[in-house]
């Protein structure tokens, strides 16, 4: 509950520091860096961990955009169920598979999802509902950087 107290406050700041900068007020950029994707182990149903699942799940249902951070020994074992996951996530375009050094205009949240147990989940979400409510934009890196290139 710290860290979401934390993570509130900070969102908070950074956008009455936009707002007050700037004359006419842009939505604040969100990417969300989700961290340590690997293959799910025998005693998982799926491709990657229910944890895993869940968040894809949720950005997904939620239209949420975010980024997963792959760990590359993840892919070195022949996978296909893990291959055919990954691509699947790819393609449905929410969610991508990439990283980016981001401006100060964006606030780039990241976390480890394999770490979130069912008490921490609810967590993740909160912090998802008071950016939504703040009128944010979710983006992917690859879609922040072509935003940024193209001004």
């Amino acid at each position: 509950m710290k860290r979401i107290l934390i993570l509130v406050t900070l969102a908070t700041a950074l956008f009455s520091r936009a707002n007050a900068a700037d004359p006419e007020p842009r939505k604040q950029v969100i990417l969300l860096k989700l961290d340590d994707v690997v293959a799910g182990h025998l005693s998982f149903a799926g491709p990657v961990s229910t944890r895993w699942q869940r968040i894809a799940d949720y950005l997904t249902a939620n239209h949420i955009k975010g980024s997963f951070g792959i760990i590359g020994e993840s892919l070195e074992k022949d996978n296909p169920a893990y291959f055919k996951w990954i691509k699947d996530i790819q393609q449905a375009g929410l969610i991508e598979f990439e990283k980016i050094a981001a401006k100060r205009d964006v606030l780039a949240l990241q976390g480890h999802p394999d770490q979130w147990d069912d008490d921490r989940w609810p967590g993740f979400v909160e912090i998802v509902e008071f950016l939504k409510s703040k009128d944010v934009i979710f983006m992917t890196p690859s879609e922040y950087l072509r935003k940024t290139q193209s001004n």
